[in-house]
């Protein structure tokens, strides 16, 4: 499987070298040409970690879903998805109560005596 990125340079050599037109070297390389002109858009991610981190500072028990939607309150325009991998990277996730085991005593079986031809407990 070929990368997005290296189809993006292999279309860029055909035009280049072959002078041939982004149409036919999208074409030739399978490739649409809506892919080829993408510009990935970088984001400042380090307010909303700084946010995210205060928020579950304050609620220690909000997972991300609950955490989403405070920030979705406060005017942030964020996916769950984005706040999800954010929450991850962060080392947020909620520690998961362990349930406490009780100790059993020694279990004994029950002794089932006859009398009278009939078993009893």
């Amino acid at each position: 499987m070929v990368t997005p990125a290296a189809r993006r340079e292999a279309t860029k050599f055909f035009r280049e070298r072959h002078q041939l037109s982004e149409r036919r070297a999208c074409a030739l390389v399978g490739m649409s040409r809506s892919t080829y002109r993408y510009e990935r858009q970088d984001r400042d991610e380090d307010a909303l970690r700084q946010r995210l981190n205060e928020l579950a500072g304050e609620r220690p028990r909000f997972g991300y879903r609950r955490l989403h939607a405070l920030l979705v309150r406060e005017g942030w325009s964020v996916n769950h998805k984005r706040i999800y991998r954010l929450y991850c990277e962060l080392g947020l996730t909620v520690r998961r109560k362990r349930r406490n085991r009780v100790a059993q005593a020694n279990r004994q079986p029950r002794i089932r005596l006859m009398s009278s031809g009939r078993w009893t407990s």
